[in-house]
């Protein structure tokens, strides 16, 4: 949740690995490489997609945190992070900002 990004796995077809990735403001590093790892560690921690090839990642850009690590004296927080968090997933746009397309590096 810290470092602004969740990737969700939705297809494997042909040795395509498909997924999403929603991306916040917290992650300020290139979202292709971003992508191309991802698909690297589905590829090699999920036995069932261990031959693919290649994939393909929606990239959805969110503008406020998709996510939360609290400490626990800061449990007062919460209530307003979850505020934040559903105004950022209302707000997500139905189309992706960004495709990537890639060959999966093993």
């Amino acid at each position: 949740m810290r470092l602004g990004y969740i990737p969700t796995f939705t297809d494997y077809k042909d040795g395509v690995i498909y997924f999403d990735i929603i991306s916040d403001p917290r992650f300020t590093g290139s979202d292709l490489m971003l992508a191309k790892q991802l698909a690297s560690l589905y590829a090699k921690n999920v036995n069932l997609l261990k031959d693919a090839t290649s994939y393909e990642a929606n990239h959805f850009k969110s503008n406020d945190i998709i996510g939360f690590l609290i400490k626990k004296e800061e449990d007062h927080l919460v209530a307003g992070l979850w505020k934040r968090i559903d105004k950022a997933y209302a707000e997500l746009s139905e189309k992706p900002q960004l495709v990537h397309y890639g060959t999966v590096v093993k």
